[in-house]
């Protein structure tokens, strides 16, 4: 509770576990109005069905669980940390910044700090039992001075993952590819079109082609079952590093031009409907 009298600043501030801070005036109680007894007890407040598990003599004299079905959540404050109260999703997203990631946490996600390159670090995070994995990391610099830095993320850390995936005996891999897969060409991409991406001069394309084409002989060998997803370019809310600069520059007039061309957009939210359908 003490950082609620740290001030907020441009990092953001010290939050409580059970919400953003504690209050900071006076203490009060309100009585309770329904009282839960026994495991097994449920409760739908707001649409949100609740089912409860006593656990007496944990944390507190008076303590229960709480199971979220439908979000495929369970609350078990200083049952599951005894430093902070929190709650643990079934789901959770590896991520090399946590920081540049809260908004992923504010969601619910179980945040797991690694880095794909490092095998370890993938098997720590795949510890628990895991049906599904999503594989949605990737360096998209297009900079020739970060090809070998995109090399490690995009094929090394493609490889790892499937490695990890294979051992820890997960169901199912999601890889997100991309269209630039298929390298530069003029018709129209189907299933069926050629991969030329690992002809391209273009190294993010070349990486791409790669890292799918592993999946899918892993997927060919028995090792995982995979399924790859080719997103053109994406955009939805939160991107404030790719597509969204551009925009951003044009909206507020700094754009200094504009070259002939084209592109393929799909919104995130369609692409993360068609992760999940996958």
């Amino acid at each position: 509770g003490i950082g609620a009298a740290l001030d907020r600043g441009p990092q953001g501030q010290v939050g409580a576990g059970l919400g953003q801070t504690t209050s900071t005036g006076t203490v009060t109680l309100i009585p309770p109005t329904i009282e839960i007894a026994k495991t097994g007890e449920e409760l739908t407040v707001d649409g949100i069905r609740m089912v409860f598990q006593m656990a007496p003599g944990s944390e507190a004299p008076a303590e229960l669980h709480i199971h979220f079905p439908h979000l495929r959540a369970l609350c078990m404050a200083e049952n599951a940390t005894h430093v902070l109260h929190n709650i643990l999703t079934i789901r959770g997203a590896l991520v090399r910044d946590p920081q540049a990631a809260a908004d992923l946490q504010a969601r619910g996600v179980e945040l797991v700090t690694g880095c794909i390159e490092d095998p370890l670090a993938l098997m720590a995070a795949l510890a628990t039992p895991t049906d599904c994995v999503f594989h949605v990391a990737a360096d998209t610099s297009t900079w020739r001075g970060h090809e070998a830095r995109q090399n490690r993320t995009n094929i090394d850390g493609t490889r790892n993952l499937i490695a990890a995936a294979k051992a820890a005996g997960v169901r199912r891999l999601v890889h997100t590819s991309s269209v630039s897969a298929f390298g530069q060409q003029e018709n129209v991409l189907d299933e069926h079109s050629p991969r030329l991406g690992k002809q391209s001069w273009i190294n993010y394309e070349r990486t791409k082609a790669i890292a799918e084409e592993l999946v899918l002989e892993a997927d060919a060998r028995g090792d995982i079952e995979a399924v790859v997803l080719n997103p053109a370019h994406i955009l939805g809310p939160g991107d404030t590093r790719n597509w969204a600069r551009m925009f951003i520059l044009l909206e507020q007039g700094k754009l200094p031009g504009a070259p002939p061309g084209s592109g393929t957009f799909a919104d995130v939210r369609e692409i993360a409907k068609a992760e999940l359908a996958a």
